[in-house]
């Protein structure tokens, strides 16, 4: 299975780089660090909207893990952000499952996580705070009740 993993890290963030590579180097899969665009190196054509930046930044660094994903000889990816976290002893099993099941289903592309809503959820009014809190919820224990037995963390 030619599978690599990317980690996106900010150069900024040294203790995150460290946590990671402290994680993948315990794992045998090949690992590469793919730079992140600040929220601060977006354009302004992306807006003033703190959010939007935010969003437009973790968009273009994962394209750009993309990118090295498809300009390699890999058939699979594993795109990560730099603070994710995983238990080392089950994390190969696990993947090798996840890869044969998309393998099987035919999945090309699938996508674990979200982003949150962060520092734009203190502008929101308690209504919509309400309202978004409910439908997070409610997606993550749909998962929950869907894929019971997973060792992906749906949200």
């Amino acid at each position: 299975m030619k599978v690599i993993i990317y980690y996106i890290n900010l150069e900024s963030r040294v203790d995150k780089n460290e946590h990671a590579v402290n994680l993948l180097s315990a794992q045998p899969i090949p690992y590469i660090r793919i730079p992140a665009t600040s929220y601060t190196d977006v354009a302004s054509s992306a807006g003033d909207y703190f959010y939007k930046k935010i969003t437009t930044a973790v968009k273009t660094s994962h394209i750009r893990a993309c990118e090295a994903f498809l300009a390699s000889n890999y058939e699979f990816a594993l795109i990560l952000e730099d603070d994710f976290n995983f238990n080392v002893n089950i994390f190969r099993t696990s993947i090798e499952r996840h890869i044969d099941l998309m393998s099987r289903r035919e999945i090309n592309y699938l996508q674990l996580g979200y982003l949150g809503f962060g520092d734009a959820r203190e502008k929101m009014s308690k209504l919509k705070k309400f309202l978004f809190g409910l439908l997070e919820f409610s997606y993550s224990v749909s998962s929950l009740i869907l894929n019971p037995f997973s060792p992906v963390v749906f949200n």
